[in-house]
């Protein structure tokens, strides 16, 4: 073992016979860890310090400065100022460090006090409770400004005269579509009527001409009629109508409505058929 690393090592124990368990070394790889103000203190600073075999003749100790609660750029800082306090050649200077840390009262600034930990406590309780008025706010003025959308969507569906039929009532609705986002917006402005979301089934079909293919987006949705909404998608492509969707709302005033009520589902293409003409006119 060189001069060097032994003189190392008695400036390690030497440190160690101080500060007690609030420096922690390993003669194995020359280094240790210095807890401030103390290894109970909650929270705490605590600097990692290796020993380069140059120091203290040419190198300063390898330092890194841990503590969860600093912001990097003010650990930078406390490092680069540890730094500056040596001198090659000049000794041993960890000791150096940690009582300027202590006179300096720079751990106040670095630790803080419980009175502040409540203060900042407080603050940061404040700062979310703002940010969580503000979401809220942002949220309703969101909810506010689709409910006027929709309100714009639904005075643009065209709505068909109500047919009653046995103990079912049928009622079409039409919009011009170009995209499915249209589509899905026409339903849910639907939807606000509590009349068309109560109704028994609310039968679907839309048809959209893609000009740049040539080709037509399309779809359907039965909704527990059994093939209600593939008929209406037919009658829109015998009538080679596009850019529209049509629902029809079908009301039963039974919960069952029995074979005869059954039988009705044949209107919703003869009413949607009256409403698609009116609307191509």
């Amino acid at each position: 073992m060189s001069a060097g690393r032994e003189a190392q090592l008695e400036e390690l124990v030497g440190l160690e016979a101080v500060f007690g368990k609030d420096v922690k070394i390993d003669t194995t790889s020359y280094s240790c860890f210095a807890y401030l103000p103390s290894l109970t203190a909650s929270p705490h600073v605590t600097l990692k310090i290796n020993l380069p075999e140059s120091y203290p003749e040419h190198s300063a100790p390898e330092l890194e400065v841990l503590a969860a609660h600093l912001r990097q750029s003010t650990r930078a800082r406390l490092a680069e100022q540890l730094k500056a306090r040596f001198s090659p050649g000049s000794g041993p200077v960890i000791y150096d460090w940690l009582e300027w840390l202590k006179e300096e009262n720079l751990l106040d600034e670095l630790v803080p006090q419980p009175a502040q930990l409540s203060a900042d406590a407080n603050q940061q309780e404040a700062q979310e409770q703002v940010a969580a008025g503000v979401a809220a706010e942002q949220a309703a003025a969101t909810a506010r400004d689709f409910l006027s959308h929709l309100d714009d969507v639904s005075s643009q569906i065209v709505h068909g005269e109500p047919i009653t039929e046995k103990r079912s009532t049928f009622q079409a609705h039409l919009a011009a579509v170009k995209s499915m986002e249209e589509v899905q917006e026409v339903m849910e402005a639907l939807l606000q009527n509590n009349k068309i979301q109560n109704a028994t089934h609310n039968i679907m079909a839309f048809r959209i001409r893609l000009p740049l293919s040539d080709t037509y987006l399309q779809d359907c949705d039965d909704d527990g009629e059994s093939a209600a909404g593939a008929r209406l998608l037919h009658l829109l492509q015998i009538m080679d109508a596009c850019n529209v969707v049509i629902i029809v709302s079908r009301c039963c005033v039974t919960a069952n409505p029995g074979p005869e009520g059954k039988s009705g589902d044949g209107l919703a293409q003869p009413i949607s058929r009256s409403l698609v003409v009116c609307w191509t006119k």
